[in-house]
């Protein structure tokens, strides 16, 4: 059983690098989008696009995953998973925030999985790997950046603490760049 699941979704066989690529660097262009569609002045201009949305980011989410390498293929999968975990327990048990709707959207766990994704393809570039001392330094201040502003400005303390807590545990595994590659993504997202 477990073979018949590698072979038929966790597979390198439509592997192709410089189509994950774009699928990551589109990623901004197609948040604008999707959240501009799932916005309340489009609601109120023309009408609920939730669904579309939801369409359009699974769609999304099976076209970068269907071109991604095996591992990527297996992180995604788990990232959805953990990701709306992660919304249920704080958004819906915790109730420490909330969404238009009273159910979490279906594609904010996906949504997650593709930032998820765009980093790890970003922080496997050669350009990454080449530049990777000067990508470290700016990407760290971009990252206490973000978790400075959440705690003082905007009192979210719960993100900067758990922030703080989520780096230090990628430094002790040495996977520190994969989260820094992804600060950028968060304003993104």
């Amino acid at each position: 059983m477990n073979n018949l699941i590698n072979v038929l979704f966790f597979n390198d066989k439509n592997y192709n690098a410089k189509i994950q690529l774009f699928f990551a660097i589109s990623f901004p262009f197609f948040t604008l989008l999707a959240l501009g569609i799932d916005s309340v002045y489009f609601k109120e201009h023309f009408f609920e696009g939730r669904d579309i949305t939801n369409v359009l980011s699974v769609l999304y989410f099976s076209f970068f995953f269907w071109f991604s390498d095996s591992y990527l293929r297996k992180l995604m999968f788990v990232m959805v998973f953990l990701s709306y975990l992660g919304e249920f327990i704080f958004c819906t048990s915790l109730e420490m925030y909330n969404y238009r709707t009273e159910l979490i959207p279906i594609y904010v766990p996906f949504g997650h999985a593709i930032v998820f994704a765009s980093g790890y393809v970003f922080a496997h570039t050669q350009l990454a790997v080449k530049y990777d001392n000067f990508f470290r330094k700016c990407f760290a201040a971009d990252f206490y950046y973000i978790v400075f502003s959440c705690r003082i400005l905007s009192e979210r303390y719960f993100f900067a603490y758990f922030w703080d807590i989520f780096l230090f545990a990628f430094k002790k595994k040495k996977m520190a760049k994969l989260v820094l590659f992804h600060s950028p993504l968060c304003y993104i997202y």
